[in-house]
């Protein structure tokens, strides 16, 4: 069976995945503002299926349905260099600096 590709770093902010599902069939994530389709990949020599979306709604929710949060840890090693964090993660930072210096 083909496995995809992960998609840029800066088109997602949350990894979601699943190794007990069918990697052969399309398992879709719904949410009230975002679809996110999960893809068959290998990571850590492990097929899993795995799901890339952008809003905190939809990993809270799918969270809670038995998909785990692997954002962290397949960004330090799917793409074999430390990456970035995408610029909405820098905004939030920054707010949460200022937040806490009392700006």
């Amino acid at each position: 069976m083909p496995t995809a590709t992960p998609p840029p770093l800066d088109s997602y902010r949350y990894v979601l995945r699943r190794t007990d599902w069918d990697p052969t069939m399309e398992w879709d994530l719904v949410g009230y503002d975002e679809t996110a389709r999960a893809l068959p990949i290998v990571w850590r020599g492990e097929l899993g299926v795995t799901a890339f979306c952008r809003t905190v709604e939809l990993r809270d929710r799918h969270t809670k349905l038995g998909w785990i949060d692997v954002t962290d840890e397949f960004r330090a090693t799917a793409y074999g260099a430390e990456p970035q964090p995408v610029a909405s993660q820098r905004t939030e930072r920054a707010r949460a600096t200022r937040h806490a210096a009392g700006a």
